[in-house]
């Protein structure tokens, strides 16, 4: 049952979809002017220390370091071609749109060494973030399918608009008016995505069969299932002594893919990259992703904006600036995510702008907020921005699953009327989201956690003196389209390898890639583990959680891979 992932939605009533106001209760760290993020050593602090100092009041910090036993090297360019091989199934590649990356454009399927061969090819054209299981690549399209075939197959998927030419999904900045924003009009038909953020539209509870990468095990996936099926099926018992249902292979399996997300499977089998870094070790890992693209140009131009010839369109909702940048770097767009975030670069680096929970009503955000919880994790409505949202805590768990969780913990003791409740609430968000399902099946969102401001103008410093006049006419042009983002303080990070970063849930990021100087196609690399916030701030108290939820859940996932891990060994696998 996916748990780590948040997706979607919950009931409110018409009032509440309707309004636009939010209570925002963070109550941690937040910039004032001149502040700057703070920088640690990885030696001279510990565990203790950092949680105190940066995890609970909800600080960032840059960490200098390197995490005690990460396979850095191993997922370093050229390495990272062998550790991570071709085989393990199909990824879900994202292509530039309007000059960036981080929207709801369908993505390009292909296995990780097309996407190298690709990079190194074309680019910046493409970008590898987020996989999500239940999108089952591999279903769909055969690995040796060519680029026209995969461009048919979008031009169907998208209505007859290749690369979003000419479709335009609601949410995204271009494509509706301040009016629409704010109604509750329907939705143009399309799908929704992930984006380069931890997002709740993504996980079901309908997961495959584990991919292993069959070239550096020696052995294809039917070799490596036949063992372990031939003595046992999915639905054999790993362990009975864990709280709640036995555990099985079919949950190992799932619990696997979610946590640590292709095509990084041999990373942890094969080169033991932790689950549990040092320093984090009091929170729960949610999921490990890794994040692979370049900033060189497939035709020797940017995708940057033309600062000779700018034209500003007050109609659109992104100015008509799409997603190019100043400079040459490649963006994520501005959003935030719903857990904390550890973040290590590997090649290239990047620069993150960043803005506190405190100022999520001056950031523009795609959905609808319903509530910032004093962690920082920010809850948004269910409603036509986000209908498939499901209503979180403030330590980023989805409130029914929560619920099941107590259904079936028989250690709780629950009175008859807590559990008819909690039974209520679940049946209740289940009707909400079939009804939603048939009503947006085939609807396209950016996800609500984006915000709606071009990325480009959150680096109005960066355009030279030669471009004053076109300077003035963006900023007059962000006051008059988002006054509000006057309001807020910045930091800015440009992290390179060597260094760490921790970025809390709910805080607001661009991140702009720039590639490796020394490297002839400018790629980047950095790999990222996602934490449940803590929603307990009591400092006499060593919890971390207000009851065993996450504990009790990653305790299943740990058994998980661990049982995989020796499953494969004891097979021959090395």
């Amino acid at each position: 049952m996916a748990k780590r992932t948040n997706s979607s939605g919950t009931s409110s009533s018409d009032s509440q979809k309707k309004s636009k106001t939010f209570v925002n209760e963070y109550d941690g760290y937040s910039p004032a002017p001149n502040d700057t993020v703070p920088i640690e050593d990885i030696n001279k602090i510990t565990e203790d220390e950092f949680y105190s100092q940066y995890i609970q009041p909800r600080k960032p910090v840059i960490i200098e370091g390197s995490l005690p036993g990460f396979p850095t090297k191993e997922l370093q360019l050229p390495d990272i071609e062998e550790t991570l091989n071709s085989d393990d199934g199909l990824l879900l590649v994202e292509r530039i749109n309007q000059g960036g990356f981080g929207s709801s454009q369908k993505r390009i399927k292909m296995n990780f060494k097309e996407f190298m061969k690709k990079l190194k090819e074309d680019g910046n054209e493409y970008y590898l973030t987020t996989q999500y299981v239940e999108d089952d690549p591999d279903r769909d399209l055969n690995v040796g399918s060519s680029d026209e075939e995969e461009e048919e197959e979008e031009e169907g998927d998208l209505f007859g608009a290749p690369d979003g030419a000419s479709f335009t999904p609601p949410g995204s900045p271009e494509g509706r008016s301040d009016e629409e924003n704010d109604g509750e009009k329907p939705i143009l038909e399309g799908e929704f995505s992930d984006a380069d953020s931890i997002d709740f539209n993504d996980i079901h509870d309908d997961f495959d069969e584990l991919e292993v990468d069959a070239e550096d095990l020696d052995r294809s996936e039917d070799e490596i299932a036949g063992p372990m099926e031939e003595e046992e099926d999915d639905n054999d018992t790993i362990d009975k002594s864990l709280p709640g249902d036995p555990l099985t292979i079919e949950e190992a399996t799932t619990r696997f893919e979610e946590l640590i997300q292709k095509p990084l499977s041999n990373a942890y089998l094969n080169n033991n990259l932790p689950l549990k870094p040092t320093l984090f070790t009091k929170l729960t890992t949610q999921q490990i992703n890794i994040w692979i693209g370049s900033t060189k140009s497939k035709d020797g131009k940017t995708p940057s904006l033309d600062l000779s010839n700018i034209e500003i369109d007050q109609s659109k909702q992104d100015l008509g600036l799409g997603r190019k940048m100043v400079g040459e770097g490649i963006s994520s767009g501005l959003h935030h995510d719903h857990a904390d975030n550890l973040y290590v670069p590997l090649m290239g680096h990047k620069r993150f702008t960043i803005f506190s929970p405190k100022d999520t009503s001056n950031l523009y955000t795609v959905g609808n907020v319903n509530k910032v919880y004093p962690s920082g994790i920010i809850d948004y409505k269910n409603d036509s921005q986000a209908p498939f949202w499901r209503e979180l805590r403030g330590d980023s768990a989805i409130k029914t699953e929560v619920n099941k969780w107590k259904l079936d913990n028989e250690d709780l003791e629950l009175r008859e009327e807590e559990r008819n409740q909690l039974i209520d609430e679940v049946e209740s968000e289940e009707d909400l989201l079939e009804e939603n399902e048939a009503k947006f099946k085939n609807c396209m969102l950016d996800p609500p956690s984006f915000s709606k401001i071009p990325a480009s103008l959150l680096h109005l410093e960066d355009i030279p003196e030669s471009s004053k006049s076109t300077k003035e006419q963006l900023q007059s042009a962000l006051e008059s389209k988002y006054p509000k983002l006057m309001n807020c303080d910045r930091l800015t990070v440009d992290l390179k390898p060597g260094q760490l970063f921790f970025l809390p849930a709910g805080w607001f990021h661009e991140v702009t890639s720039f590639g490796d100087d020394q490297d002839d196609n400018h790629i980047h690399i950095a790999l990222n583990y996602w934490f449940a916030p803590p929603d307990v701030k009591h400092p006499s108290t060593k919890k971390v959680y207000n009851d065993e939820y996450w504990v009790q859940d990653f305790e299943r996932t740990l058994k998980s891979c661990e049982y995989l891990k020796n499953k494969l060994n004891s097979i021959g696998v090395e």
